[in-house]
């Protein structure tokens, strides 16, 4: 049985957040190993994200 390689939405109050689409990598199409997921952000997510990020790494650095 094969894993859905479908893309993917995730919502919340009708407000589009993210798509997540399957990337074909190498080998055989049919399995999903050989797919990798590749995001789409907003631009508001990815500020997010780097902000959380560099907070996350002065955190690690200085302990």
């Amino acid at each position: 049985m094969y894993a859905s390689l479908n893309i993917i939405k995730y919502q919340i109050n009708n407000k589009l957040l993210i798509i997540i689409t399957p990337i074909f990598k190498a080998g055989n199409t049919r399995k999903a190993q050989n797919y990798r997921p590749i995001s789409v952000l907003p631009p508001f997510l990815k500020l997010l994200e780097r902000l959380l990020y560099d907070t996350i790494y002065a955190f690690l650095q200085q302990n």
